[in-house]
């Protein structure tokens, strides 16, 4: 029985291809990829947003917290070194405060 409550949420729809040999690796390298996705989603998400997005793998949380960790220290040398800065030439300093807007707007991305 279809517990959904809204019938537009019933997938009713399916649509059945024919791979060759090259396309079927090629399919099966792209989920590979993406750690552990089903082939129904993984085609469904292709279909739907026209590109699927690869999770990240657990064992590479470690890179990433190395990696926000290093942009975090730069923000604050970048800071200090504006603050430094300011008092001597005000066009260097809004480039600065520029470049550490960026590097604040990586990080919140990360």
């Amino acid at each position: 029985m279809n517990k959904k409550k809204n019938p537009d949420d019933v997938r009713d729809y399916q649509v059945t291809t024919w791979l060759n040999k090259k396309e079927r690796l090629q399919l099966e390298s792209n989920l590979a990829k993406t750690n552990g996705m089903r082939q129904g989603d993984f085609m469904r998400e292709q279909i739907t947003r026209g590109y699927v997005h690869a999770y990240r793998e657990k064992s590479n949380l470690s890179e990433y917290k190395k990696l926000i960790e290093t942009l975090l220290l730069y923000r604050s040398h970048f800071s200090r070194l504006s603050n430094l800065i300011r008092s001597h030439d005000t066009n260097l300093h809004s480039e600065i405060r520029a470049l550490v807007t960026k590097i604040s707007s990586v990080i919140e991305k990360v």
